[in-house]
């Protein structure tokens, strides 16, 4: 199963500018700076290339022709997300769960934001 977090992007703006602004603490304690709003490493600047990249290259590769037994689910807000995961059985630990290995991970496609 291919999984497709497709938020919209005033949503992701929003999300980006709100922890600048907040200095936000993220993994391994770094924070946002003003710097990322500006200049040629904009976190502004790569989340709208991102985003536009995302909504014109994943419907071609993950629609037709699909590949077999694997199902695409695209969620298109959080809120959307929650309730999809909710719906989901537990994973047993036999069956891969904490694996990071790629697992739905569509072919020339990475992990990575």
């Amino acid at each position: 199963m291919i999984v497709w977090l497709d938020i919209p992007l005033p949503v992701v703006l929003a999300r980006v500018l709100r922890r600048i602004v907040r200095r936000t603490e993220l993994w391994g304690g770094n924070r946002e700076t003003w710097a990322a709003l500006l200049g040629s490493n904009s976190l502004v600047k790569w989340a709208v290339t991102s985003n536009r990249r995302h909504r014109a290259e994943f419907p071609l590769r993950l629609g037709p022709p699909n590949l077999p037994g694997v199902s695409v689910v695209r969620l298109r807000s959080s809120a959307e997300a929650v309730r999809w995961f909710a719906v989901l059985p537990p994973r047993r630990a036999e069956d891969g769960a904490g694996d990071t290995g790629g697992e739905g991970v569509h072919k020339g496609m990475s992990n990575a934001p």
